[in-house]
């Protein structure tokens, strides 16, 4: 379709110039131009989507695919059939030949479009037809490379601006970006902001795109002084009408498109001006074209481009002399013909200035300027119309350049980011890294990174420091670097800085009353200049330390954009360094734990000669220990006679045969649970009451039959559970713990203690010669670990009370228990442990007598710790002036009744539970308050 229309319109025009041999007819001239407008508008148009993504969010297309792609498909395929161009040499007014290239050019580009539209026959192109010295030639120069999604080749020359490398996954043997200067970008013309500051103060990196990069840009709004008249570009608007009779009366519309086109289309800034200069200097005949364009913020200094008599061209960084100042400061053109005017050395008869302004936001970038000399003069209108083209299309590329700047520095600070985090994990490798990429990017010939202490930022805690010297020929940090503390610190600068948070920039230290000279002597350099900056903690704004570079090579200084390089990347170096910090704190702190596990391991485990004792011992039956009774007592029993009993319940359970538990390490795994708990401080949650509690367990499984119903894997897990279940209880309650910022309460937000009887289970299961568990399968493993959790977790009345109503329901008759329900399970065995749990209760008066007691002198402890240190009163329970009697008939009716009723409808076996609870709640109805101190001595 797009090709029918391009003969049709070429039909068109062969038709229309067949009855006229005038190359320069006002038909063709209209045709031409209307034409050349629709080029311009998507020339405009591409230039204004600059700085902006594509709808697939790709900026690289945006800059790099359509001001070339599209702008040579438009040009080829709309603007000129070059068909019609004349084939013949042409001659300008000063005896010049003109050979037409429009032709060979189009074809060029016309292979470059199918390139970029068939990026797979490239590939498979280079393959088969690039010799291998070629291949090479491109991986070991970098600057093959230009700007778009694969490499291209480019008709014009390269710009001597900074180049960049699409690819991001480059050889090794490629100059990494992070390797880049920043004073490469600032004498490539990029002077923007790396860093934005938001409302709230914050850094950032993303930036807002200027309005040339948003605004639409038509031709109408490219604004063209009208021939003949001397005025500033932004006076008038584009007349093609009078452009068309000028450039018709000239008869040099062909040279005066070609020279358009050539320089619109143009991808390359230094080919543009040169193309510009020699297109003017042929088409005018003049003798000197000049360009002078500014570099960014500062017009006066900039690129100097000559064009002189000789032909020979010509580019130099220099300042602007007294014709081009005035220009560029006026904005105003200045026009001279006469012959005492002396110009490079030359007599000049004519000359004139222009100002180059950019097309929408009218500031001024640069000037041209064209030159004369003896009796020749040249046309000023042409030279006006060529100037305002050559600032659309000059302008278009300083933006398109900038932009191909501002995408590498955001790929030198991305790579700078991923070099600084990758795989640093102590302070030493990362200030390296940091050190040394500072002396590359920033060309200095010393850097120190100074850290500050957390208390008092003026004084600094470690000093790293790096010359360049210490860097090998690949810019790689030598061995033993960096050296820390290795030459004096220019305390008085780094010191303000530190205390002040500000940066100090030096261009000459001699100068500076706060320098030290004798620290030339000490540190073996020259200090010339400095620039000492101060990199944040992001969150808090603390200032964690100074960097200081020391003399710009070159003898140069540090320039803003230096300034502006260090200030971005010092925000990376302080992100790393605090983490580097914090990582190194975490394996300290990690190096801690396992010298305290290690002792708590040594301390905590119970004697292997004491087990083996245990282990020859002879094991008295569960009848003559009464073990298999709820009335149950213990309280004449010793401590090992409670190891013995605890045995006996896991060898008439099956336990130890059925997984092929160690006998010596079942022995000695009791032994260590009754170590870990606080017997000696622990009034009531110690050893006794573990054991009691699995006792409890071991006779409800019994007398209900349940133990068959369970399996042998889930009583193994209740019975550990029991035994377990308040390891290392500190005598306190949750509440308690968080009230006095205990660091469990830091742990373990809810359930404090219970989690943490949990946490101490299992260290103990895995401490060597413990590993009861250690024969289980995978899968048994697995499941006893859940089912430790969870039974743990439910002596927890807090969670208690929320099972209760589903428990209920469970135990009612309207909804049998499911034994293949795992949820019915996993709420019956919740209901065993607070049982257990709370067994003391239901033991003859007593035991349950004596318990009490106990577990009352526990509270009042804590009672009077809160009235003594939070000068709170107490809860009833820990109040010791309260009665106990009541607190315990208290507890009875809102506590225990509920939990043994449900247990008899469970099983009417475990009636005897429900009886012993209410008959000791007989017994503390008719105790008085006064006579419970003589009720002790029973």
């Amino acid at each position: 379709m797009h090709t029918t229309t391009n003969n049709n319109n070429n039909n068109q025009r062969r038709k229309t110039t067949s009855g006229s041999s005038k190359l320069g007819g006002s038909e063709k001239l209209r045709d031409d131009f209307s034409h050349l407008e629709r080029g311009i508008t998507n020339i405009d148009e591409t230039r204004g989507c600059l700085g902006r993504s594509n709808p697939d969010g790709d900026t690289r297309d945006c800059v790099g695919q359509r001001n070339e792609k599209e702008t040579h498909l438009i040009l080829e395929d709309d603007a000129y059939n070059h068909n019609e161009w004349p084939k013949k040499a042409r001659v300008n007014s000063s005896g010049e030949t003109i050979k037409p290239n429009l032709r060979s050019n189009m074809d060029k580009f016309s292979v470059e479009t199918f390139l970029d539209d068939h990026p797979e026959f490239l590939s498979d192109y280079i393959l088969r037809k690039v010799p291998q010295s070629v291949l090479e030639k491109w991986l070991f120069q970098p600057s093959y490379f230009n700007l778009g999604p694969i490499a291209k080749v480019s008709p014009h020359p390269q710009s001597s601006r900074l180049k960049r490398n699409p690819k991001r996954q480059r050889s090794r043997s490629f100059t990494p970006l992070r390797k880049h200067s920043a004073t490469a970008f600032e004498e490539g013309g990029l002077s923007t902001p790396i860093l934005i500051t938001d409302s709230d103060g914050q850094h950032s990196f993303l930036r807002t795109p200027s309005s040339r990069r948003t605004s639409s840009n038509k031709l109408s709004q490219l604004q063209v002084p009208v021939p003949q008249v001397t005025v500033t570009p932004s006076q008038s608007k584009l007349d093609l009408t009078s452009i068309h009779d000028t450039i018709e009366e000239a008869e040099l519309n062909a040279d005066l498109l070609d020279l358009l086109l050539r320089i619109l289309r143009g991808v390359d800034l230094d080919w543009v001006v040169e193309e510009l200069c020699r297109g003017t200097k042929s088409i005018l005949g003049l003798d000197n074209v000049e360009v002078f364009i500014g570099n960014g913020s500062n017009i006066l200094n900039g690129d100097y481009h000559l064009l002189d008599q000789g032909n020979v061209f010509e580019k130099t960084k220099t300042s602007a002399d007294r014709l081009f100042t005035g220009v560029l400061s006026s904005q105003e053109t200045i026009s001279r013909t006469r012959p005492d005017l002396i110009l490079n050395g030359n007599f000049v008869t004519s000359m004139v200035c222009i100002p180059l302004n950019h097309p929408l936001e009218y500031h001024c970038f640069g000037a041209i300027r064209a030159t004369t000399h003896g009796d020749r003069l040249f046309d000023e209108s042409l030279f006006n119309i060529i100037a305002t083209f050559a600032a659309f299309a000059l302008s278009n590329n300083i933006e398109k350049s900038e932009m191909g700047l501002e995408i590498t520095r955001s790929e030198v600070f991305l790579e700078l980011a991923h070099t600084v985090f990758r795989e640093h994990n102590r302070i030493e490798p990362t200030i390296k890294t940091i050190l040394g990429n500072f002396l590359t990017m920033i060309e200095c010939e010393r850097c120190q990174i100074l850290l500050t202490c957390e208390d008092n930022p003026t004084i600094f805690k470690r000093v790293y420091d790096m010359q360049r010297r210490d860097l090998n020929e690949e810019g790689q940090c030598k061995e033993g670097t960096p050296h820390e503390g290795r030459f004096p610190i220019n305390l008085a600068i780094t010191g303000e800085v530190a205390l002040k948070g500000v940066k100090i920039n030096i261009h000459n230290l001699e100068q500076d009353e706060r320098f030290d000279c004798t620290l030339n002597d000490d540190a073996g350099l020259i200090h010339r200049t400095m620039l000492c900056m101060p990199f944040r903690d992001s969150e808090t704004e603390r200032v964690l330390g100074v960097i200081s570079l020391i003399n710009k090579e070159n003898e140069g200084v540090f320039t803003e954009n230096d300034e502006r390089f260090v200030e971005a990347f010092a925000i990376f170096c302080a992100i790393a360094i605090k983490n580097a910090n914090d990582y190194e704190a975490a394996i300290k702190a990690t190096a801690r734990v396992e010298v305290a596990f290690d002792t708590m391991n040594y301390q905590a485990t119970s004697c292997i000669e004491e087990a083996k004792a245990l282990a020859t011992e002879q094991i008295p039956s569960s009848k003559s220990l009464c073990l298999d009774e709820f009335y149950f007592d213990y309280m004449d029993m010793t401590d090992m006679d409670t190891c013995k009993a605890t045995l006996r319940m896991f060898i008439d359970m099956g336990l130890i045969s059925r997984f092929h538990m160690d006998w010596t390490t079942v022995c000695r795994w009791v032994l260590t649970v009754k170590k870990n708990y606080r017997n000696d401080t622990v009034s009531y949650h110690n050893w006794y009451h573990g054991f009691n509690v699995a006792q409890t367990m071991f006779v409800m499984l019994r007398k209900t039959g349940w133990e068959s119903r369970f399996g042998q894997l889930d009583c193994l897990g209740l019975l550990v559970a029991c035994l377990s279940h308040d390891l290392d209880h500190r005598g306190t309650t949750n509440a308690f713990q968080a009230k006095s910022n205990n660091p469990l309460s830091t742990l373990y937000a809810t359930s404090t203690l219970e989690r943490h009887h949990l946490n101490q289970c299992l260290l103990l299961l895995n401490i060597p010669g413990n590993r009861i568990l250690e024969n289980l399968s995978e899968n048994e493993y697995s499941a006893i670990l859940s089912l430790l959790e969870r039974c743990i977790l439910a002596t927890d009345l807090a969670i208690h009370f929320r099972k209760a109503q589903a428990i209920r329901a469970l135990a009612n008759d309207e909804q049998q228990l499911d034994w293949s329900n795992a949820d019915h399970k996993s709420l019956l065995q919740s209901a065993m442990m607070t049982a257990a749990d709370l067994a003391a209760i239901t033991k003859p008066w007593k035991v349950h007598f004596h318990t009490s007691n106990l577990l009352a002198e526990e509270f009042w402890a804590q009672g009077d710790i809160e009235r003594e240190n939070f000068h709170e009163s107490p809860q009833p329970m820990m109040d010791r002036e309260a009665s106990l009697a009541h607190v315990q008939l208290d507890f009875i009716d809102k506590v225990c009744q509920g939990v043994y009723e449900d247990m008899e409808k469970f099983s009417p076996t475990l009636h005897p539970m429900l009886d012993g609870c209410m008959e000791n709640r007989k017994r503390w109805a008719k105790i008085e308050p006064g006579a419970i101190a003589r009720a002790r001595n029973l």
